[in-house]
C-alpha cells in the first residue's frame, strides 16, 4: 500500500491494510470514530511490478453492517504514482455484502488506485473487507550489453605460453588492446582446437561475443619461418594479426541460442591460414 486518504484506527482496527490480508474477517473503514472524512476515498496500491490489468474483486464487510459498502466506483492507474489520466474502470456494484467481481481495460502500469463515489446507502464512508486485482506481470526484454570485463575469472585454458613472453589468458581480459593471448609456441605447438574457460561472475543470459585479435609490434628485420630460440626472441611479425575468415576486425557476434549461464568456454577450432610465413607463430 503506498496511501490511503482515510482510515480508523482510533475507534479500532480498521486500517487500509486489512483489505489486503486475506481475511474475511478484518476489515479496512475511513474515519468514523472522532471525525468523518468526506467522499470520494481513495487507496493507492503498488502492485510491487507492471501489470497488465483485466479485473477487481472486492469483498464488502462481512459483520453484517452494511456502513461504508461501495456503490460507485472507479479505478484509476499510473506508472509512477504522479501520472495518473483518466480512470480506467468506473461503475455501480450490487447493494448487497457478497463478493462483486469487475472488468478493467487492460493497461500495463505497476500502481492502481480503487476509489469509492458513492456509498450504499449515501453514506460518507467506504469498507472493503478484502480487494483483489487480477492482471498478468509484464516481463520486459533484457537490453544487451557487455558484461564487465573487470568481474571475469579465467577457470582454466588448455594452453598459453608464459615462457617466450606475457602472452597469458588474462591478457585477454585486462582491457589492453596491446596485450594478447597466445598459445605455446616458444618450445612446443600444442594442436587445436584452443579452449578458454572463463566464470562471469555470475548467471547472464549469454547472447553475443565480441573479439579483438592480437596486434603486433612492426619488424626491424624478417623473422626466420621456425621457431628457433633465436627466432622466438625477435621482435613480433611485421603486419598486425587478421582475424579468421568469418569475423570482421573487432568482430562481435550473436549467439544463436540463448542461455543463462555462470560460466562461457570460447575456443578456436581453425586458425587463419591467409598469415604470411614470418607471421606465423
Amino acid at each position: 500500500m503506498v496511501s490511503v486518504d482515510s482510515q480508523d484506527v482510533v475507534g479500532g482496527n480498521y486500517a487500509a491494510t486489512n483489505a489486503l490480508d486475506g481475511t474475511r474477517a478484518t476489515f479496512w473503514h475511513t474515519e468514523w470514530y472522532q471525525r468523518t472524512a468526506p467522499l470520494p476515498h481513495t487507496l493507492v496500491l503498488d502492485l510491487g511490478a507492471s501489470i497488465r490489468f483485466d479485473g477487481f474483486r472486492y469483498l464488502p464487510r462481512q459483520d453484517g453492517n452494511p456502513n461504508g459498502t461501495i456503490a460507485d466506483y472507479q479505478f484509476s492507474v499510473s506508472p509512477d504514482g504522479t501520472t495518473w489520466g483518466t480512470a480506467v474502470a468506473a461503475g455501480t456494484l450490487a447493494a448487497d455484502p457478497s463478493e462483486k467481481n469487475g472488468a478493467l481495460h487492460r493497461q500495463n502500469r505497476a500502481l492502481c488506485a480503487p476509489g469509492c463515489l458513492v456509498e450504499m446507502n449515501g453514506g460518507s464512508w467506504t469498507s472493503a473487507a478484502e480487494l483483489n486485482v487480477f492482471g498478468t506481470a509484464v516481463v520486459s526484454t533484457p537490453t544487451s550489453s557487455l558484461i564487465p570485463q573487470q568481474q571475469f575469472r579465467v577457470v582454466s585454458v588448455d594452453s598459453q605460453d608464459v615462457v617466450g613472453g606475457n602472452y597469458a589468458a588474462t591478457n585477454a581480459l585486462d582491457g589492453t588492446p596491446a596485450t594478447f593471448w597466445h598459445t605455446e609456441w616458444y618450445q612446443r605447438t600444442t594442436p587445436l582446437p584452443h579452449t578458454l574457460v572463463l566464470d562471469l561472475g555470475g548467471p547472464y543470459q549469454v547472447d553475443g561475443f565480441r573479439y579483438l585479435p592480437g596486434k603486433m609490434a612492426p619488424l626491424t628485420a624478417p623473422l626466420p619461418t621456425t621457431n628457433s630460440p633465436s627466432a622466438s626472441m625477435a621482435p613480433p611479425g611485421a603486419l598486425p594479426w587478421r582475424p579468421a575468415h568469418s569475423l570482421p576486425t573487432p568482430a562481435r557476434k550473436r549467439c544463436a541460442s540463448r542461455q543463462n549461464r555462470a560460466l562461457c568456454a570460447p575456443g578456436c577450432l581453425v586458425r587463419d591460414e591467409r598469415l604470411l610465413p614470418h607471421q606465423r607463430r
